[in-house]
């Protein structure tokens, strides 16, 4: 029997999607992404991590694929899901947080005004972080840090 329900159809896709991008197909990743996308978003809503996963592991598809503004799209839909999570780690905000400064930003790809579209999500990050005491963890600090030179970047892009 092969499976029809939509998350077990999405965790395949997303499992290929992951094995194209690691080949270098950046184009063939990003359409398995797309679609483990929406089928987790239509069963199992957007508030969940494996939408999360889809949505990262699609950002990073189409940086390879060098679809960077869709890129970022995606990046910040994934930054939000991650921030608002019950169960939020700093470690996926500082990777999401690199790949807008590294991939994105500094490499002249996108201008660094896009970073302001961050600020609400990293607010509600760190308010997540703090409600659950991680804010004096080692790790939320180098998070924040990290998060403060996105405000910098983008507040210095708009003239700030």
């Amino acid at each position: 029997d092969e499976p029809n329900d939509d998350v077990t159809i999405a965790k395949l896709h997303d499992t290929v999607g992951s094995c194209y991008d690691l080949m270098g197909r950046a184009e063939e990743a990003v359409q398995h992404f797309a679609q483990a996308r929406v089928l987790f978003g239509r069963s199992i809503g957007a508030e969940s991590p494996l939408y999360g996963s889809a949505c990262e592991g699609l950002t990073k598809a189409l940086i390879h694929a060098g679809r960077h503004e869709e890129a970022f799209d995606r990046l910040e839909e994934t930054f939000l899901n991650n921030a608002a999570k019950d169960a939020i780690h700093p470690t996926p905000l500082f990777e999401l947080l690199g790949y807008a400064l590294e991939d994105l930003v500094n490499p002249g790809h996108l201008d660094a005004a896009i970073l302001g579209r961050l600020e609400g999500p990293i607010e509600i990050a760190v308010k997540n972080m703090i409600h659950r005491g991680l804010d004096q963890d080692g790790n939320a600090g180098v998070v924040f840090e990290r998060m403060a030179q996105a405000l910098l970047r983008a507040g210095l892009a708009k003239g700030g």
